[in-house]
């Protein structure tokens, strides 16, 4: 997950620039877009202990990288990187709970 400041902005403009004029890009984030919080990079890959919601069994995984926003932020970050925002969203999957999802194009 692109947690950085600087490593969310590189990608953000990487994409753009892969777009022709007036392209189309559905872009889906995790969050709900109101909490924002991020995880410590350094510890990406640590053993940690985790618990299986729905079973409630416990066990051990490598732990990753997280970074949440929120929608006022998100909507700075894409329009900084040269996005217009089209359609913005709150959905929800079985695979990754709550996500902002937006459609975006290129001017």
């Amino acid at each position: 997950m692109l947690v950085e400041d600087e490593d969310r902005k590189r990608f953000l403009n990487t994409i753009n620039s892969l777009l022709k004029p007036k392209g189309k890009l559905l872009l889906i984030s995790m969050g709900d877009g109101e909490i924002e919080r991020k995880t410590e990079i350094e510890t990406a890959f640590d053993l940690q202990e985790r618990s299986h919601m729905k079973s409630g069994k416990t066990f051990e995984v490598a732990s990753t990288s997280y970074r949440a926003i929120n929608w006022k932020n998100h909507r700075e970050e894409l329009e900084d990187a040269g996005f217009i925002v089209e359609k913005i969203m709150n959905t929800e999957n079985e695979e990754y709970s709550k996500c902002m999802t937006v459609y975006l194009t290129k001017d």
